[in-house]
């Protein structure tokens, strides 16, 4: 007796039809990058992570050498010195505010800057990607929703955003026991939840305590300027960035004027 096939309704289907209704049968899903808690990318081997390590390290510590004042009576400030001298305009790239005075983010500024990379122009640069539709950066946390070369670069949450889509990122579990401090290298970037409704944001010292956990080198109200310190467990720490991300080859750097 022959053997009866079991039917199927796909039977019925036209072979184009069938991919129309099933793609998922035919294609992959890609999932987007990993969220939970470790590495995004792997680790690349590149030599020319040391140099700009110790760059971005020098440049953080010119800030703690002249204790930059962490100053936020007047939050907004025109990036108008370029060289540490006012132009009495607005400059751009490469705009600051004072040299003497800044906050968290302008500590992170100026030691990226010391390494070649304006993340005044980066991150305009960026945030324009984003005028139109406003769903990458957080447009809707100030009353300003244009782009303002004045200040973009130097928000928390706009540093936060730009980092996690151009950095290697290791975001830290919620518990800080199982926090890997092998992951935070000297030069990178650490940002913290202060748990008020704010952030901080900091670079990793190559110093260490007696446990083995690295200094951070920040701009915070205490002691209200420039330091490196035994603090990176002072705050919540929400993600580790390693800018730029390793690649075999040496990343393009802005041209200073």
């Amino acid at each position: 007796m022959a053997k009866i096939k079991k039917f199927s309704f796909l039977h019925l289907l036209h072979p184009i039809l069938q991919l129309l209704f099933f793609p998922v049968i035919i294609f992959p899903v890609k999932f987007l990058p990993d969220t939970k808690p470790g590495k995004h990318n792997t680790k690349i081997s590149c030599s020319w992570r040391q140099e700009i390590v110790e760059k971005i390290l020098e440049g953080a510590r010119k800030e703690v050498e002249k204790k930059t004042v962490y100053f936020i009576e007047n939050r907004y400030l025109k990036t108008t010195y370029l060289n540490g001298i006012d132009q009495k305009k607005q400059v751009y790239p490469w705009g600051d505010i004072p040299p003497d005075i800044g906050v968290c983010t302008d500590l992170v500024i100026r030691a990226l800057r010391n390494a070649g990379f304006d993340l005044q122009k980066r991150i305009h640069e960026d945030m324009k990607k984003d005028l139109k539709k406003k769903v990458i950066y957080p447009w809707g946390s100030w009353k300003k929703k244009h782009l303002d070369t004045n200040i973009d670069h130097r928000r928390c949450p706009n540093q936060k955003v730009f980092f996690l889509r151009y950095s290697d990122v290791y975001k830290a579990p919620e518990n800080k026991n199982e926090i890997d401090f092998n992951e935070f290298k000297p030069g990178d970037i650490v940002y913290w939840d202060l748990e008020t409704g704010r952030f901080h944001i900091g670079i990793i010292s190559d110093k260490k305590n007696s446990n083995g956990i690295p200094f951070v080198i920040h701009n915070f109200p205490s002691p209200g300027y420039t330091a490196e310190e035994d603090a990176l467990l002072k705050f919540k720490i929400l993600y580790r960035f390693r800018y730029p991300p390793d690649s075999p080859n040496p990343p393009e750097k802005d041209e200073k004027p």
